[in-house]
């Protein structure tokens, strides 16, 4: 990305130096960077693929997201304004091309009556085709069309932008809700554990055992762990709610989607788990290309408003055909005309061109700095990302060796029970220890999906690795 953006600001810099000074425009800008090495990626990712876009979701190993990301997308007003702003741009750039050529114009009138008495009614009819073409003989409209063209490609890449940005806000709600639901399924069992425990302390107190207040205070676990339970429930509502909102499905509709995932497991697929990414792929985010292209238009903005004090050539002509009738008078014309060829050359403005590209000026630096500001904030999302997701999976795997661990202990404890050599309240208070340290791994795991999802997003849209 530093040799992509070096190179680009280079061109840039070279290309005002051939504006300047000599009050003359001697340089085009040149309207795309200068080449990337084969071994980088596209500029956009998966080549702003719609379908692969979508499709890079199937890696995580549940159908049912990218239904739900598409749905998201068709519903989005974001993404409807990024298609509006991509319109506008292109209708902007077909302008600019337009203003290239020459423009043609047909008219046509028919007119009948008397212009004085006792003359007869007449009728004229016409119909003529003009032609008008300015040369551009210092390249006005040349920049203009430039800048148009940048414009445009901008507005699609944040089209692009768009779309990632709507389908990570749809996986995390979705990863979050699949969390919320490996949780309660946990938090039911604790519940069940911890009834069992208070039918145990509550047989003991009767027994002489354990005094009443023991029993107390395992109904009162029993009773925090139910309103955990309540509250866990809320959660996963919202979840729904939260989705059905995105994704502009009817609730019952949602749910019936949702049924086909339940009962899975909750891990970090393999595709998401990367510990490197090549720094180019920073090239391929959408809003840093975007921005890229506002760079590019500025130039070429620049470039027109130097223009503005040079003399101006333009040429105009038409054809037609003209027809009397009335009375005895018939008569058919036909004209044609070449010119006039006109030729303004500013005098005096009042410093109105040269505040132009003061103007333009100040707007090409803004657009440089603001490149460079997407450019790191991108380098660094992508950095925090991949710190994110190498760490979890560290933090990860210890959290299921301990698990795995606990389990152990806990068929141990299941076979001493079994032979009378330790007691059913050893049992249930290792059955919640487990619980415990399964719940504590569905919580980084799903930092290990949401550090996947936010690499997504930082890469643009998806990577591939070879």
């Amino acid at each position: 990305m530093r040799c992509r953006r070096t190179l680009l600001l280079a061109s840039v810099a070279f290309a005002l130096t051939g504006c300047a000074g000599s009050g003359r425009v001697t340089v085009v800008p040149r309207r795309e960077p200068p080449a990337l090495p084969t071994a980088w990626q596209a500029p956009i990712a998966h080549g702003g693929s719609v379908t692969e876009l979508s499709a890079w979701w199937a890696q995580v190993g549940d159908d049912t997201l990218p239904e739900l990301i598409a749905l998201a997308q068709a519903a989005s007003p974001s993404l409807s304004a990024a298609q509006t702003r991509l319109e506008r741009a292109r209708a902007e750039q077909t302008a600019g091309q337009a203003a290239l050529g020459p423009t043609l114009e047909a008219s046509a009138n028919v007119n009948r009556g008397n212009t004085q008495y006792p003359l007869p009614l007449s009728r004229t009819a016409g119909a003529s085709l003009g032609a008008s073409w300015e040369a551009d003989l210092f390249g006005r409209n040349r920049f203009a069309a430039q800048a148009a063209q940048a414009r445009a490609d901008g507005a699609e890449a944040l089209w692009h932008d768009a779309r990632v940005v709507i389908a990570a806000e749809t996986a995390v709600q979705y990863l979050s809700l699949r969390y919320c639901e490996a949780v309660l399924e946990q938090a039911s069992a604790d519940l069940r554990a911890l009834e069992a425990l208070t039918r145990l302390a509550r047989l003991s107190a009767e027994a002489g055992l354990q005094t009443p207040a023991a029993a107390d205070g395992a109904a009162a676990r029993q009773a925090g762990a139910s309103a955990r339970l309540f509250a866990q429930q809320a959660a996963c509502d919202l979840d729904v709610k939260a989705i059905v909102a995105l994704t502009a499905l009817a609730e019952p509709d949602l749910r019936q989607r949702l049924a086909r995932r339940a009962g899975r497991d909750l891990d970090v697929p393999r595709a998401m788990i990367v510990r490197s990414l090549p720094a180019q792929v920073v090239a391929q985010r959408p809003d840093v290309l975007a921005a890229e292209h506002e760079v590019l238009a500025a130039v070429s903005l620049v470039g027109e408003a130097q223009t503005l004090h040079l003399p101006r050539l333009s040429l105009g002509g038409s054809i037609g055909a003209f027809s009397v009738r009335g009375g005895p008078l018939a008569s058919d014309l036909s004209t044609w005309s070449i010119g006039p060829i006109r030729l303004q050359v500013p005098v005096f403005d009042g410093g109105v061109a040269q505040a132009r590209v003061k103007a333009a000026q100040a707007e090409f630096d803004h657009a440089v700095r603001q490149f460079e500001a997407r450019a790191r904030q991108a380098i660094r999302e992508v950095e925090e990302a991949l710190v994110q997701t190498h760490f979890t999976s560290q933090r990860l795997a210890q959290v299921r060796s301990a698990r795995l661990a606990l389990e152990r202990s806990l068929r141990a404890t299941e076979q001493r029970v079994a032979a009378g050599l330790d007691s059913r309240q050893s049992l249930e208070e290792a059955r919640r220890t487990v619980i415990d340290i399964r719940i504590n791994e569905l919580a980084t795991v799903r930092e290990g999906l949401i550090a996947g999802v936010s690499l997504y997003r930082a890469a643009g849209g998806g990577w591939n690795i070879p």
